[in-house]
């Protein structure tokens, strides 16, 4: 009976204090979420402007915000090792838990991880900047992003091809080996000291599934099914391309799989029941990126036109040239502002004008980014300052008016909206005290008058009371006849 108090107070105390591990686990680990997006963010925004727009500073400063962003996650990595895994049940939690315990990169030295910074940025650089040459004009130099991507995409022009695809390679491929083989060795490196074989085996690591009831999962599992995979369809490649040599790639095609066309749909019922299974786990969550969502939807403004009301039977067609026309315009109003409010010449074009969600009805949203550098959005502030200042251009370049040319959210006056003397409730408040004046007035002048009027009709019940008969004389019409003697 004693053992068996033992061993239920052991029980209890052993999953309070797994609850309690989890608890703070769980704690932690929202912690870590909510500061971890604002510093990846921000080194994702780095990265970002420093590829688009290469230059010493930018790189800088990419460098510096991956620099905060890999100290962050080291301290946060080490503090989640303090946390055993066998104590958490939650699975969720576990895994979370699992993957902020391995250290990344941050298990190299401070040396050597600089060193791998480096190199990827070395290597960013080249593959950005590189160009290649044509060889029948040298002069003609371009870079990867648009003008070679554009030639493989459209020429039709085999050498135009052949040039383009090596004089890059050529030109990248030489200064990119000696840094990717370095980066491989680091990388090498880093996966070790994060208890794997190498940098292959760390990313297999991403399927490994410690589960039970037979739905675990291995590294060395996905390396078999792999290879196993490859094997079965090399023998269908094989036999296909032996066929291809003397029979139609179509009669090849339809002794490997039974059809002359090429159809997806075995390939698609192979993975609809997984399909199935994820949308009955997802069916109350969202899945996927919001396409009604953009990130520049706070510093757009929204322009609604109505070319038919305001002018009637002579109105034009809003077509690609008037877009062009309103972007011009957006531009030049955000040169007045720069140069008169701020005091900076730049000059921005219509390219610098985005618009977005063009409707039939013409509607549209449209946001300004500072010329030579996309990523830097002028706030919606001052091109809302810029719209107000040259208002009356903008109309006159459509033939429109404030209410048929709408900036929504902008007033429709270059004048500040009216702004009362004192506030509402105070006007509100002296209207009703007036009319309660008035109303005591007319009682007051009312009740004068009624007492005037009763006065009155008081004194004249007897109109002869105030009469001296005494004084009085006679009224022939009225003395008695009777007495009255006649000429008979």
């Amino acid at each position: 009976m004693l053992g068996s108090s033992w061993l239920l107070l052991s029980l209890a105390a052993l999953t309070a204090a797994q609850s309690t591990t989890e608890n703070l686990v769980k704690t932690f680990l929202e912690t870590f979420n909510y500061e971890a997006e604002e510093l990846s963010y921000q080194s994702s925004l780095a990265s970002w402007n420093a590829n688009t727009n290469i230059t010493d500073e930018n790189i800088q400063k990419m460098n510096d915000a991956g620099t905060k962003w890999s100290t962050f996650y080291e301290e946060q990595s080490k503090q989640a090792k303090t946390y055993p895994l066998e104590e958490i049940q939650d699975s969720t939690l576990k895994r979370q838990l699992q993957t902020l315990q391995h250290s990344g990169s941050s298990v190299l030295s401070a040396d050597k991880s600089q060193r791998l910074n480096t190199i990827l940025n070395a290597m960013g650089t080249i593959y950005s900047t590189g160009k290649a040459c044509n060889p029948n004009n040298p002069q003609e130099c371009l870079l990867l992003e648009p003008g070679l991507d554009d030639i493989m995409a459209n020429s039709r022009d085999y050498n135009e091809r052949l040039w383009a695809w090596e004089g890059w390679r050529s030109e990248v491929g030489k200064q990119l080996r000696p840094l990717y083989e370095e980066y491989v060795a680091l990388k090498n490196e880093m996966a070790r000291a994060n208890n794997y074989e190498d940098y292959g085996d760390y990313w297999r690591g991403d399927y490994e599934e410690e589960w039970t009831n037979g739905y675990n999962y291995s590294r060395d599992q996905l390396i078999k099914d792999v290879e196993q995979t490859f094997t079965q369809v090399t023998r269908g490649l094989i036999q296909m391309l032996k066929l291809g040599r003397s029979k139609p790639w179509t009669l090849a095609l339809y002794n490997v799989v039974g059809a002359k066309n090429m159809d997806v749909r075995p390939l698609l019922n192979y993975f609809d029941p997984l399909f199935t299974w994820l949308k009955e786990q997802n069916r109350n969550s969202f899945v996927g990126w919001n396409t009604v969502w953009s990130p520049y939807a706070d510093q757009s403004i929204k322009v609604r036109i109505s070319l038919k009301s305001a002018l009637g039977e002579k109105a034009y067609k809003w077509n690609d040239n008037e877009m062009y026309l309103f972007r011009s315009s957006i531009a030049y109003a955000m040169r007045e502002y720069f140069s008169k409010e701020k005091n900076q010449t730049i000059p921005f074009v219509e390219d610098n004008v985005w618009v977005n969600d063009l409707k039939p009805r013409i509607s549209f949203t449209f946001f300004v980014t500072l010329p030579g550098n996309v990523s830097d959005i002028i706030p919606r502030a001052d091109v809302e300052e810029a719209i107000r200042m040259s208002r009356g251009r903008i109309n006159d370049a459509f033939r429109l008016d404030d209410k048929s040319l709408e900036f929504l959210g902008i007033q429709p006056t270059l004048g500040p909206p009216y702004q009362p003397p004192v506030t509402i409730w105070l006007i509100v408040f002296g209207a009703v005290m007036g009319v309660v004046v008035v109303g005591i007035v007319l009682l007051i002048f009312s009740g004068i008058r009624n007492r005037r009027k009763n006065d009155q009709a008081r004194s004249e019940e007897n109109p002869y009371a105030s009469v001296n008969l005494s004084k009085g004389e006679n009224n022939p019409g009225f003395q008695n006849v009777g007495a009255v003697q006649t000429s008979f």
